[in-house]
């Protein structure tokens, strides 16, 4: 049963994601791209919660703060009350924890991109650090944000009369203190399991800054031009026919190793992708 069906709401006409309350989580993920964008308001909170986490998390990073780090990651968890991400069955997923946080931060630590300045948000961590996918992302913006989902979610409740109730304490993580706070809230629940709501403009079954789309938009257009250029053409065809995607993706498969090494070699051309795209 869909959560707009249990409360007789249509689903078109509401601002949030009409989950699945009975089965497996719908398979979207959130995307900081989108939250990045977004003119609303609540988004434009929630960017800046994710932007000092982040600062704070590369400044740890930075001057070897690892208890500090290890602090901040210490109640990191899937957020089964969202129901979404991968889990076929029932919500039980093993997403985002504090031993997947820490490896975040010791790839910054170790890699180049700490003293280049590379990574400056989690849309570089998807791009450049490894086992770092669209469900790790998504596990890891809803921690961040799960204060701004739950009153998210209560305004919404109260917007379509949807009954809450008190549910065990939930833990954000204080980004004034680097401590993770213990709260009773109220939220919706449906045969004793809590539900979370997530506006449906944040969320994509693909994510804009995974490393698929910076090959499909960046690497990909480059290749097509270098190819194309007469003094290199000979390098790649015998014929005059035009360059295309295919014959790109054919001579240049789409491999992550191939992505950073473009990218480790190209860094101006990155930098321009994501200032073109987050609208710096």
């Amino acid at each position: 049963m869909l959560l707009c069906e249990k409360y007789e709401l249509n689903s078109d006409k509401v601002d949030f994601l009409d989950i699945e309350l009975d089965g497996g989580d719908t398979q979207v993920f959130i995307d900081p791209y989108r939250i990045h964008i977004s003119s609303e308001e609540w988004c434009k909170g929630v960017k800046d919660q994710i932007s000092r986490y982040f600062e704070k998390l590369i400044d740890y990073a930075q001057n070897d703060q690892d208890d500090e780090a290890r602090r901040m990651m210490k109640y990191l968890r899937e957020i089964n009350e969202l129901k979404i991400g991968y889990s076929s069955n029932k919500s039980q997923g093993k997403g985002f924890s504090l031993k997947d946080g820490m490896y975040l931060y010791e790839q910054i630590k170790k890699s180049k991109v700490r003293e280049t300045g590379m990574v400056k948000d989690i849309f570089d961590c998807q791009v450049f650090i490894p086992r770092v996918h669209r469900d790790k992302v998504s596990d890891f913006i809803s921690n961040i944000i799960q204060k701004n989902l739950v009153e998210y979610t209560q305004k919404e409740c109260q917007k379509y009369n949807i009954p809450m109730q008190q549910v065990n304490s939930i833990r954000y993580h204080n980004i004034d203190t680097n401590k993770w706070d213990k709260v009773k809230v109220y939220l919706p629940v449906h045969y004793g399991k809590p539900i979370i709501l997530i506006p449906k403009t944040i969320v994509r079954s693909k994510q804009y800054f995974d490393y698929y789309n910076v090959y499909d938009k960046l690497i990909i257009p480059y290749y097509q031009t270098e190819m194309a250029n007469p003094l290199n053409r000979l390098l790649y065809l015998a014929s005059n026919e035009p360059i295309t995607k295919k014959e790109v993706k054919k001579r240049f498969p789409c491999r992550r190793e191939f992505v950073n090494e473009f990218l480790d070699t190209n860094v101006e051309k990155y930098i321009q992708f994501r200032e073109n795209a987050l609208g710096m």
